[in-house]
């Protein structure tokens, strides 16, 4: 028995196939592009993610030479694809950094009790989500949601294509301010209140739901035997938090890629007027009655990215090359010591706390003697202090924090350790990077009936490599470098405005 995992990213998508004890039979990854402007709009066509995801299934089914029983699929979240009667898109999707939607926020606050919206929704009034971007195309563009017969989450599109159904679990609805956590269905004031139609949105169902069977076409065109069932997925951080084992409160997972992200799981007491404050969200999990919170940066593997690109590019080609990592030759010129530099990572905007998409990145401390291996291990640390930032919050809010599980490509040893001492916190290491797509093949397991619970999920496919516990050498000079890091962000408004 097989089933595979699909990872809808924001630059990229993933397909894996694992067997029922979770070991990796094949995987296969595919790029695509995103369209920027320098006005700040950001989109992407929902045929190219379809053509990728289609690439990726057809390309891991044939490797693993094995029949699949079942396909569940992770996305990212806000964004969503507009399908029209003849399935196919209206438009292209707006990202959820596009600035597209600040603008809207004031007739939403208008229309609504923003105490009670947030408690309702779980999220913190912000333009990245669904709603504000539905209230720009509703004013600029009307025609476009005039012709959508739906309103999909990505995840939900993909299973849209994979199997004709419209279906949306709670993570997904709830990214979109259109969802009602405390009902568990969609919120039909919310949407009397800004005249959107609920027939266009999917139907609401329970992560691991079995929600239809692959198409006969779609899987004679993508060589898949027989047809698999198609089960429903989660938000892709959920994904990641699932896939790593995180499931009781206090436990977090901390996704390390292009963005980075923890997903902690919130007691059932918080204080979740503060955690709105502070942009934090209360997302439902996967399993039932079970919330977390995200708290993210927009650009730290980006970050990181940038540093080997513009000022290692002969490394990078030399180190394509030769089939080499750039960043383990990185790593392996960084001083044990802390860095002298401060960096700030919001390269892309800040993410949480702030939610300041004009937000620049800073270095601070250059001198003469500044090498550029400063730079580079400065860029590990600051993202690092951002991620202590949010955690901080989280405890006042009520969160008791014992210890990180990291996923994702960013998960490494020499980075882990520098967070593990900045955080003062040990990092738990998985055997595979790819928590979101073993999450997916646990939610599979549960449909197939293999799983009771998605507790005996993990216990059979979630695998720890080591623990990285936090040392003490350095703790004073982070401490004292966290000091000056929390006032970079408000030097940067004082430059900025």
């Amino acid at each position: 028995m097989s089933y595979m995992g699909v990872d809808v990213g924001t630059t990229g998508c993933k397909a894996t196939v694992v067997d029922e004890f979770g070991r990796i039979l094949s995987s296969f990854y595919r790029e695509y592009d995103i369209q920027t402007s320098e006005t700040g709009q950001v989109t992407i066509d929902p045929h190219i993610v379809w053509d990728a995801v289609k690439m990726t299934i057809r390309q891991a089914a044939s490797l693993s030479e094995t029949t699949i029983q079942a396909i569940a699929t992770a996305s990212f979240g806000e964004a969503v694809a507009l399908i029209g009667d003849d399935g196919e898109p209206v438009c292209d999707s707006i990202y959820y950094t596009d600035a597209r939607g600040s603008e809207s926020l004031a007739l939403l606050r208008s229309r609504v009790d923003l105490r009670q919206f947030q408690y309702t929704t779980g999220m913190p009034l912000n333009h990245m989500y669904t709603l504000p971007k539905l209230l720009w195309i509703q004013q600029n563009q009307p025609e476009s949601l005039r012709r959508a017969r739906w309103i999909l989450p990505y995840g939900s599109y993909i299973n849209y294509m994979l199997s004709g159904e419209c279906a949306a679990d709670a993570s997904l609805a709830s990214r979109t301010l259109l969802y009602d956590r405390l009902s568990g269905d969609w919120n039909q004031n919310t949407l009397n209140a800004f005249d959107l139609r609920p027939e266009c949105l999917p139907r609401i169902v329970s992560a691991g739901d079995p929600i239809g069977h692959m198409t006969v076409s779609v899987a004679s065109e993508l060589g898949i035997k027989g047809r698999p069932l198609v089960v429903a997925g989660v938000h892709d951080q959920i994904a990641a938090a699932l896939g790593a084992g995180v499931l009781s409160s206090g436990e977090c997972a901390d996704s390390i890629g292009s963005t980075e992200c923890v997903t902690a799981v919130l007691p059932d007491t918080m204080a979740y007027d503060a955690l709105f404050a502070n942009n934090l969200c209360v997302e439902p999990h996967a399993a039932t009655g079970v919330y977390v919170s995200l708290a993210f940066s927009n650009a730290a593997g980006a970050s990181l990215k940038w540093f080997r690109d513009t000022l290692e590019p002969d490394l990078r080609n030399e180190c394509e090359r030769q089939g080499i990592s750039a960043y383990d030759q990185l790593n392996a010129t960084m001083s044990q010591a802390p860095s002298p530099l401060l960096f700030l990572p919001h390269l892309a905007g800040s993410g949480t706390p702030h939610m300041d998409a004009s937000a620049k990145g800073m270095v601070a401390g250059l001198t003469l003697h500044t090498r550029k291996s400063d730079i580079y291990r400065a860029i590990l640390e600051g993202n690092s202090y951002e991620i202590r930032l949010n955690l901080e919050l989280l405890s006042q809010c009520g969160l008791q924090l014992n210890a990180l599980t990291a996923t994702g490509g960013g998960a490494v040893p020499d980075a882990l350790h520098i967070k593990a001492d900045i955080l003062q916190l040990p990092i738990h290491m998985l055997r595979t990077a790819q928590s979101g797509t073993i999450g997916m093949a646990i939610l599979c397991g549960k449909a197939c009936g293999q799983f009771p619970s998605l507790i005996e999920g993990t216990r059979t496919m979630v695998k720890r490599a080591a623990t990285i516990d936090p040392r003490q050498a350095y703790r004073h000079m982070y401490d004292e470098k966290y000091g000056q890091y929390r006032n970079m962000y408000h030097t940067m408004r004082s430059i900025y405005g």
